[in-house]
């Protein structure tokens, strides 16, 4: 057998397009049997899902050659994938590599689709799972799994969360009222939908007032009632010994009520304003008891219940997770009496009126007055109580301010007093014209005096007549002036028009002049304030001022001008002065 010597020397490869090797035989006795040249390379390779192809070594024995790879079929770069190849053809250093899409699971280097009944929902390297609770999936590949039907997945529940259920409607309703304040309390439901994120709204109807009671007779108590589920359709209502309850069906905004078995089948409810107020809260309840207050008194109201949990808004149930209540809230106290007027003043008194309370909450018993100085500012007051919605107050000092307060009073007790309302008495010992009664009085008064005048004018006419004296405004004066004694008192009423008679007998005056303080006195014609007179070079006085109101008849401006003609006439100290 021969003996063969091997030699492997290396070879750099040169950038050109061949090379020449040549043997140079130096004297040596041996015999060149073969030459072989071949050169390395890193075989086509699968690694982290990455496929690396052929790949030539470096021509050095101590070079890496980078090499990039490609992910396999339904994969995707988790970072991407490289290796070395080493100069002796191994590959080195691996980085990075690829995962199997959704719904793909590896399987001896390829990605391969889950089987029906699995899922798998991101790309990863962990294996399909099975379908959770509740669901299923048909087809190879699939990254989900569909619920079952009745049903649903929330829209932040994972993929590998069961699917779940709304819950069913609380249990075992029961209100409280307290005067104008409702206690509602509540079970949780009998089926939570294999979810533990239950929470309860409220919604406040305002139903129409006068309950309408099932065919039975039976009528739910007004202070305690308790209500079952609504039916799952909104088909017949339910009844029970504590109370009524009935399915409602959303009209808009308004809420149509049925009563089982009722010839009237249905009542309308509107929402409760935003001044009713809840606590804890009105939505998003992990508690099941709520204090509803500020409720209107003596009214109708409905409260619903509704349970809640992640999958109730896809699901779209309605009837089925509420339960409904009617109660009607007790009387209260009466809201403040908004406005006081005073009908009448005189030296020691005063009449006032106001209107009923906004909101009476009840039957209204009485009312108390409350009413003092205004310079005592409540140190020293007094209390007039009355059925009536006006009260004279006498025994009042003269050109004194008084405050005056009102309240009212039901079954519940007294409301808040009104806000404070200032009157002034009069100071002249005679009552002012046009105050009330006052004015009364005084018209007959004065008519009185006109009718004496009158019958002396007559006299003086006559006997001026059978003188045979002019009627002239010229031969009037001059017999005035005969006669400075006698005045005579014209009747405005035998003038055709009383704005002659106005301008014959009164003057008019700046209305710059007047500053009217308050009103004093509300009369036939309209109102009489106080106020004060400054005329150009005379000191101001007090006066009253009457006014005639808006929207007057023809017959009351005529007796308002002609009133004033005949105080203008006067000049006495015993009678009031125009």
């Amino acid at each position: 057998i021969m003996k063969l010597n091997t030699e492997v020397r290396d070879v750099k490869v040169t950038t050109r397009k061949g090379f020449y090797l040549a043997f140079q035989d130096v004297g040596a006795c041996i015999a060149l049997v073969s030459v072989r040249v071949f050169y390395k390379t890193c075989p086509l390779t699968v690694r982290n899902l990455a496929t690396f192809p052929d790949t030539v070594t470096g021509a050095d024995t101590s070079s890496l050659v980078e090499v990039r790879g490609s992910c396999v079929n339904q994969s995707e770069e988790r970072e991407e994938p490289k290796m070395y190849c080493g100069a002796d053809g191994e590959w080195l250093v691996p980085i990075g590599g690829c995962l199997c899409k959704p719904g793909y699971e590896e399987k001896s280097g390829t990605c391969k689709a889950c089987s029906a009944g699995f899922y798998k929902a991101k790309a990863s390297d962990a294996e399909c799972s099975k379908c959770p609770l509740h669901s299923h999936s048909l087809r190879d590949g699939a990254n989900v799994c569909d619920c079952h039907t009745g049903f649903f997945r929330g829209d932040a529940d994972p993929p590998s969360m069961a699917c779940t259920q709304p819950p069913s409607a609380p249990q075992q309703l029961i209100s409280v009222v307290n005067e104008t304040s409702v206690v509602l309390e509540w079970a949780p439901p009998r089926r939570l939908g294999g979810r533990s994120d239950t929470s309860y709204s409220l919604e406040c109807l305002i139903c129409q007032s006068g309950s309408r009671a099932p065919a039975d007779g039976r009528a739910a108590p007004r202070n305690r009632t308790v209500s079952q589920p609504q039916l799952q359709h909104g088909g017949v209502g339910m009844q029970s010994d504590q109370g009524i309850v009935g399915p409602e069906v959303q009209l808009g905004r308004g809420v149509l009520q049925s009563w089982p078995g009722s010839d009237i089948s249905s009542q309308l409810c509107l929402p409760c304003g935003s001044d009713v107020l809840f606590s804890p809260d009105q939505t998003g309840l992990q508690t099941t008891r709520v204090v509803v207050s500020k409720l209107r008194a003596h009214t109708h109201y409905t409260f619903i219940v509704h349970s809640r949990n992640g999958v109730s808004q896809v699901s779209g149930a309605g009837a089925s997770q509420s339960a409904s209540v009617s109660v009607t809230t007790n009387q209260a106290a009466p809201s403040p009496v908004s406005t006081i007027q005073v009908t009448d003043v005189t030296r020691h008194s005063l009449s006032l009126s106001w209107q009923q309370p906004e909101r009476p909450n009840g039957v209204i018993l009485e009312y108390e007055v409350k009413f003092y100085e205004k310079d005592q500012r409540e140190r020293s007051y007094r209390i007039m109580r009355t059925f009536l919605r006006s009260v004279d107050v006498t025994s009042l000092n003269p050109l004194t301010v008084y405050v005056f307060h009102v309240r009212a009073r039901t079954a519940a007790g007294y409301g808040d007093y009104s806000t404070p309302f200032e009157f002034s008495t009069n100071s002249d010992p005679f009552p002012l014209i046009g105050e009330g009664v006052n004015s009364a009085f005084l018209l007959l008064s004065i008519s009185a005096v006109g009718i004496l005048l009158l019958i002396s004018a007559a006299v003086f006419i006559i006997s001026r007549r059978r003188s045979k004296y002019s009627k002239t405004k010229q031969d009037s004066e001059e017999e005035k002036h005969l006669n400075p004694g006698v005045k005579i008192y014209v009747d405005p009423f035998t003038y055709e028009d009383p704005d002659q008679a106005i301008h014959e007998f009164a003057k008019e005056i700046d209305v710059s002049s007047i500053h009217i303080e308050k009103v004093i006195g509300i009369g036939e014609f309209g109102e009489v304030c106080s106020g004060r007179l400054r005329m150009q070079g005379k000191r101001e006085i007090y006066v009253a001022i009457k006014s005639l109101k808006a929207g007057y008849s023809d017959k009351q401006r005529r007796d308002f001008l002609s009133e004033a003609s005949i105080m203008g006439q006067f000049d006495h100290p015993n009678i009031i002065r125009l």
